[in-house]
């Protein structure tokens, strides 16, 4: 029997038993119907209740998220991916998260063959194609830890950003295995920090922006990392990389200030091996304290995480400067729309990072 019809007969059933026992009710007798009608409806909005759990609970289940050796799987996906051979503790919000935990410096793992090494930098920026995946370095700041709860919801929100890159990818028949990695890394950041304004570039103009802004977050990494029992950034990286076989891991930090993010893709990092998509917890136009971290943005993990496989900004410039039907005003590099379901990766923006060949900017 189809599902829908077991549903309907199910619900029929509970309305006929509670109609039943109104009229075995003294209180309820004469208000057969209406209780019928309302045990009805409850059931109906409990079996899609519990059809809606089960959905989001399959998306986000481990799946296999990337093949062993061999060719890559020419379908898109995205998935959870534990981190081998590390002490963690749960996410007490989110049991499939958890925390590094901290000075249990991993052991030594021979490093992954050189083509999947966090050594290989300054190389060029790769195209966003097999297996990634996307590691958190949480950073709070002004004497004010990331809670548990918003830690839970930023990688809850990096997963929807991933199944909607997953997604775009399967547009353009592209393979690609993306995943979050299961563990994340939380420290503080304590010191205060000289801020330098300078000018940089905003579409085709130039605007106000702080000095320096790569650097400062290069450094916060490394001192993050030291914090965690590692050398330095490039020595978490390369480490952290030997844990996610069969997959190269880019990170993103989080820094629980406001102030604008950035990425720092391989082919302009000042350290060696480390790709790094910057996500404060506000945007704002410099840096500043926040007081009440507002909801992670999904765009905005979309957006930094496609700079990092070359795909470049598209707002502050005219539709018209682009090829005809390379750019739209949907395309996630514009910002034009503050919703991800309302965006989506445009011709230019896709041979960018190497969904689509043949096709050149044309400003």
């Amino acid at each position: 029997m189809p599902r829908r019809a077991v549903e309907s007969v199910l619900s029929v059933l509970v309305a006929a038993l509670a109609a039943w026992l109104a009229r075995e009710s003294e209180a309820l007798r004469g208000l057969e119907l209406w209780v019928a009608a309302i045990a009805a409806g409850l059931t109906i909005l409990i079996i899609n209740l519990r059809r809606a759990i089960g959905a989001d609970d399959a998306s986000n289940s481990v799946l296999p998220s990337r093949p062993g050796p061999g060719p890559v799987r020419a379908s898109s996906t995205v998935s959870i991916v534990p981190l081998l051979s590390v002490q963690k503790v749960a996410n007490f919000r989110n049991r499939k998260f958890q925390r590094f935990e901290s000075g249990a410096e991993p052991p030594e793992i021979e490093p992954p063959p050189l083509q999947h090494s966090a050594r290989i930098a300054r190389s060029q920026t790769p195209d966003l194609r097999g297996n990634w995946v996307m590691v958190s370095l949480f950073v709070g700041c002004d004497g004010r830890p990331w809670s548990e709860s918003e830690i839970a919801g930023r990688l809850d929100s990096l997963l929807h950003a991933g199944r909607w890159v997953a997604a775009e990818a399967s547009r353009y028949r592209m393979p690609l295995a993306l995943g979050v990695c299961d563990t994340y890394f939380a420290v503080e950041n304590d010191s205060t920090e000289r801020i330098e304004i300078g000018f940089a570039p905003e579409g085709d103009d130039m605007g106000p922006a702080e000095a320096d802004q790569a650097t400062r977050a290069l450094i916060l990494m490394s001192r993050g990392a030291r914090q965690l029992g590692f050398r330095d950034a490039t020595d978490m990286v390369e480490k952290i990389a030997a844990r996610l076989p069969g997959s190269r891991s880019v990170w993103l930090l989080h820094i629980r200030r406001g102030g604008r993010s950035l990425a720092i893709p391989l082919d302009l990092t000042e350290l060696q091996g480390v790709c790094l998509a910057v996500c404060y917890a506000r945007e704002a136009s410099f840096t500043e304290p926040v007081v009440k971290v507002p909801g992670p943005d999904p765009v905005t993990f979309v957006h930094e995480l496609l700079h990092l496989f070359g795909a470049t900004d598209k707002y502050g410039v005219p539709l018209s400067e682009f090829p005809p039907g390379a750019v739209t005003a949907y395309d996630v590099m514009r910002l034009d729309r503050t919703r991800l379901a309302r965006l989506h990766v445009d011709p230019l923006t896709a041979a960018e990072i190497g969904w689509v060949s043949g096709m050149r900017g044309g400003h």
